[in-house]
């Protein structure tokens, strides 16, 4: 008979003192070798990296003593109160140090001395804590997990090859079985292939590998924001200090001014490397929190796998998110948010968990506007439904662990960082309190040019295309009856007496609004196809559960209709045949396959140079070639800053790698922005003392996106011919590398 007995546990009882002092020494080790120019490579990348990520964290979790059962609980609280940490504290000494003789706070040496100081004095606390109560954390492992466990590792490092083979040598190949293979996965689940206990490590590891297929095709960032993110994290690492003066929202969000630099500083990394591989390993924790979330929601682990594998299998998540930084940051601490709410329920320990809340709460408001005020109007929402339900006699029984009070403080705590920290004026801004919170969700999520109903309608480039919106508006239907189902549930006599574990109020309520809000955005003549990408992940935080109830549910429904009865297991595997499937199409595996339109970036390179001009231009438009990036980097070595600069649309590489401001009021004073090029501009409009910059899709195939047009319907591209014909006539060619070209 075969034993259950685990042949491998790693047990911690009062030893993570002597890991976190030792990763502290170590640290120490690896910045003293590179000062003397003795160097190991990845030794203090790797190091930096996970002391910043998990150390502070750990330790503040710990001393709290909310629970340690769960390890990816722990896992996941310590990465979120090490990440609001940092913030906070980066934030704190960017204030205070000046004030005591120290120029320069956001630099090498005051923050190590920091933080080791702090690091410190936490394990002190620690020390003295663990001398009276017992701290237990275990993990265990019998012989039959090591080949799914050997599996599941080999993954990220063939999403890796496959992006490198891909960048490198335009060959898919790799990265189309790296999508075989993640697809097959929720199957292996369902047949009992992999153990539940490796659950929470296959989904960190399929979210890593996704989000590196869809950024590592090149070295350099993609789409507009993250360019202009660069370019203050930037301007804070290369000045040594943040100045929340600047009237821009961009600089009151510490996820950009305080956490990227002080990673880049600490770790040794380059910025660019921060946010090519680092930034996708913290975001890939927010599927796990939806794993923990849904499993404490549901109770049950496979269909707490389903919610997370639906979330990542969205497109979205490995290329609109991937490229939005900082609301990568916003969505991690709102997940630790709601699985904070969910325990504190649970548990009961309201003190303990309201610490967490309040963490989380800074840190989701402190990194992204328009995350934290869409959680906002929510959250009012829900308050308001809550005393609603509580006083009816249907729900009477029902209680909730949410009160007017979070809302109230999360209401003030997050108007009044953004108008008092973003604009530097509390009276200016107190006056503009309506007109601010509505300017800010526009810019974050709508573009006013768009209608929402334009997603739905909007006629697609090829039959994959067509069949992939078909599979969105299924699990739109999954979500509509699951929600429905489980309000049934919740309003039956049973469920209000026994009060189980199955989805609390304060869910089910939030899940409302989310559909709700999700409707509007379609609805509302404002709302933009392009931005319900940025939405609709938001809301799966907590509808994504949901969508697997409402699935199941179908699945058995129409079985019961048309054959015979199903069981939970052969239902479970249809959905998860239909959730790979559901990812094949959202990754661009299958037009790769079928030779139609491309809508992947990272698998569209490999044959982009074969497309006509204007699918390259579109195909450019967000990525940037090693050409153009040099070109870029000669400019902000050689140009003067007074004179300005002009460029196509989809040149804000320059904000970056140019190091030109977004904005004329943006630092340094003197510098002059970049400029667009148009439809109908002349060698006239330029000014005699400016630069031209042209990339290659505009020098080589003479074609550029007009700025006002991209984002209708249909996109629409000029020849810039005759343009380029007047810059060699009249103009100065003072670079060129085949790939860029510079005049003056």
């Amino acid at each position: 008979m075969k034993s259950n007995r685990p042949d491998f546990i790693v047990h911690l009882t009062n030893k993570p003192l002597l890991i976190i002092i030792s990763l502290q020494l170590a640290l120490v080790g690896s910045i003293g070798f590179d000062e003397l120019g003795l160097s190991v490579p990845l030794l203090r990348e790797v190091i930096g990296f996970v002391y910043l990520t998990f150390v502070p964290g750990f330790l503040i979790f710990t001393i709290f003593k909310v629970n340690h059962e769960n390890a990816t609980e722990t896992l996941l609280y310590s990465v979120g109160l090490s990440l609001a940490f940092l913030m906070f504290v980066g934030a704190l000494i960017n204030s205070l140090y000046p004030l005591v003789g120290i120029p320069d706070p956001i630099s090498e040496i005051p923050l190590f001395a920091t933080f080791s100081t702090v690091t410190l004095i936490l394990c002190m606390i620690l020390y003295f804590r663990t001398l009276r109560t017992r701290f237990d954390v275990s993990v265990s492992l019998n012989s039959s997990h090591l080949p799914p466990l050997l599996f599941l590792l080999l993954i990220p490092f063939i999403s890796i090859f496959g992006s490198y083979l891909n960048r490198y040598f335009n060959n898919s190949i790799i990265l189309l079985s790296l999508l075989i293979i993640i697809a097959s996965i929720p199957l292996l689940v369902a047949f009992d292939k992999i153990p539940s206990k490796l659950y929470a490590f296959a989904i960190f590891i399929i979210s890593i590998s996704l989000l590196y297929f869809g950024t590592l095709h090149t070295p350099y960032l993609t789409g507009r924001d993250s360019n202009w993110e660069y370019y203050i994290a930037n301007l804070v690492k290369s000045t040594h200090r943040w100045d929340p003066k600047i009237p821009f929202k961009g600089y009151a969000m510490l996820g950009i001014t305080m956490l990227r630099p002080i990673y880049s500083i600490i770790t040794g990394l380059s910025l660019n490397d921060v946010y090519k591989l680092t930034a996708p390993l913290i975001f890939s924790f927010v599927p796990l929190g939806i794993y923990e979330v849904a499993r404490r929601q549901t109770t049950d682990d496979k269909i707490a796998f389903l919610s997370s594998f639906f979330f990542m299998s969205f497109w979205s998540f490995y290329t609109k998110l991937a490229q939005l930084y900082r609301q990568q940051l916003a969505m991690l601490f709102l997940i630790l948010l709601i699985l904070s709410i969910t325990h504190m329920k649970a548990d009961g320990k309201k003190t303990k968990h309201s610490l967490l809340i309040l963490f989380f709460s800074f840190g989701l408001i402190t990194s992204h506007y328009g995350t934290s005020y869409l959680f906002m109007f929510i959250l009012i929402g829900v308050v308001i439904l809550l005393a609603i339900t509580e006083k009816s006699f249907f729900f009477k029984n029902i209680r909730s662990s949410l009160s007017a009070n979070f809302a109230i403080f999360y209401v003030i705590l997050a108007m009044g960082w953004y108008m008092y920290v973003a604009s530097g004026s509390l009276l200016a801004t107190v006056a503009k309190i309506g007109e601010h919170i509505i300017t800010n969700i526009r810019t974050a999520f709508f573009s006013p040019e768009l209608s929402g109903m334009r997603w739905v309608t909007r006629e697609l480039y090829s039959p994959s295309y067509e069949i992939l919106r078909w599979l969105h508006y299924l699990t739109l239907v999954f979500i509509f009856i699951g929600l429905l189902l489980i309000i049934y549930r919740m309003g039956k006599k049973s469920y209000r007496e026994e009060q189980s574990q199955s989805f609390q109020i304060e869910h089910i309520l939030f899940s409302i609004l989310c559909v709700s809000l999700l409707l509007a955005w379609v609805v509302i003549p404002t709302g933009s196809p392009i931005d319900l990408a940025r939405v609709y992940p938001v809301t799966l935080l907590w509808l994504a559960p949901i969508c697997i109830v409402g699935g199941l549910f179908i699945i058995r429904s129409l079985a019961k209709l048309f054959g015979p009865h199903l069981s939970e297991k052969d239902a479970l595997i249809i959905l998860a045949l239909f959730f790979g499937i559901f990812l094949l199409f959202n990754s661009g595996f299958v037009p790769a396959v079928t030779g139609e339109y491309q809508y992947m970036d990272s698998l569209a390179k490999a044959n982009i140079e074969k497309a006509n001009p204007y699918l390259k231009a579109d195909f450019y438009s967000g990525y940037y070639t090693d050409k153009e990036v040099y070109g870029a980097k000669w400019l902000a070595e050689n140009r003067e800053t007074k004179y300005k600069v002009y460029a196509g649309w989809s040149s804000v590489l320059l904000w970056s790698y140019g190091e030109i401001p977004r904005f004329n009021n943006w630092p340094p004073e003197e510098s002059e922005i970049y400029y667009t090029i148009t439809s109908s501009s002349t060698i006239s409009d330029f000014d005699e003392k400016s630069y031209i910059y042209l990339r290659e899709i505009n020098y080589i195939d003479h074609v550029m996106i007009n700025t006002e047009e991209k984002w209708k319907e249909k996109r629409v591209y000029y020849d810039i011919s005759a343009l380029i014909k007047e810059v060699d006539r009249f103009r100065n060619k003072i670079y060129s590398n085949r790939g860029s070209v510079i005049y003056s």
